[in-house]
């Protein structure tokens, strides 16, 4: 901002904006899976849940999740592990994932995760640096 419009607008009330929908929820019930690619050439399932407010309402929620293939990096073969164990498709434990190295085996991960609509999990809701909610899958506890 340049020095003018910082004068003109200092005498102004503000206030930060936060985005309502960010935060814990245990009760994000999943809904389905399509399957979409990346622009580099692998797949992600586009998931949506249905994600119940305190306030006893709801607000729908999609997220893009990688698809883990053989040359993925480390990291997204974890972050693949977390949400496919959160979703049921690897049961809790497992280190083995997987992996979606051609259109068949993407459509059947998602055909498996589609399986599991109804299941409830939950999720870590944050806004990224782009104002978009980003979610990640919360730890069952034991």
């Amino acid at each position: 901002m340049s020095n003018l419009a910082e004068q003109l607008l200092q005498d102004i009330q503000s206030e930060e904006v936060k985005n309502p929908d960010t935060g814990l929820y245990d009760n994000a019930s999943f809904d389905e899976a399509t399957l979409a690619t990346t622009k580099n050439g692998g797949f992600q399932a586009v998931t949506k849940f249905t994600v119940n407010r305190p306030d006893g309402t709801s607000f729908r929620h999609k997220e893009y999740i990688n698809l883990p293939m053989s040359e993925s990096h480390a990291r997204v073969k974890q972050i693949g592990l977390g949400w496919y164990q959160a979703l049921g498709i690897v049961p809790a434990g497992a280190k083995n994932i997987p992996l979606a190295n051609s259109q068949e085996a993407a459509d059947k991960i998602v055909q498996a995760l589609n399986t599991l609509a109804g299941n409830v999990i939950g999720l870590s809701i944050n806004e990224d640096d782009k104002g978009f909610l980003r979610a990640r899958p919360m730890r069952k506890r034991f």
